[in-house]
């Protein structure tokens, strides 16, 4: 299998996590992970009824008579998950001595079936400047905020 085709596969695999854990409600999956040699991070938004939410406040766009469990375990499950996908590209990378990408950025749009990634092959927080003090949350959170803001 060629790299290409194992990114699709378990992208696939984190678009499929990520919408299960919102009972396939969402219009867009919003998903950012971070890859770095001892940094694993992950996390994901939706548009789900044109409302740009978390995966902690999933309910607030959801109708009256719609509900998803947020509970912290299923959130911690979903996380788990798609980090073990994660370390799994890390692994398959490492295994023929590539390197891999540090940073990814994916939108899928669930009512067209189309994906956009945008990758980074640089590593932003390890390598970081002590005067530069971004975390992948705030990355995370910047990102939500200007998709939210610009409606993308």
């Amino acid at each position: 299998m060629c790299v290409e085709e194992m990114l699709n596969n378990i992208h696939k695999q984190i678009i499929s996590a990520s919408s299960e854990y919102v009972n396939h409600l969402a219009e867009y999956i919003y998903i950012y992970y971070v890859s770095e040699r001892h940094l694993l991070s992950f996390d994901v938004f939706y548009k789900i009824n044109n409302i740009y939410v978390e995966r902690g406040e999933i309910n607030r766009a959801l109708s009256n008579n719609e509900y998803v469990n947020e509970s912290s375990d299923k959130q911690c499950l979903l996380l788990d998950d798609c980090l073990s996908k994660i370390e799994e590209i890390r692994k398959y990378y490492v295994n023929l001595g590539e390197k891999p990408h540090t940073e990814c950025f994916l939108v899928y749009d669930v009512l067209n079936d189309k994906l956009i990634v945008t990758y980074n092959y640089n590593a932003r927080y390890e390598t970081r400047p002590d005067d530069v003090h971004m975390t992948p949350e705030e990355e995370f959170d910047k990102w939500f905020s200007k998709v939210k803001s610009q409606g993308l």
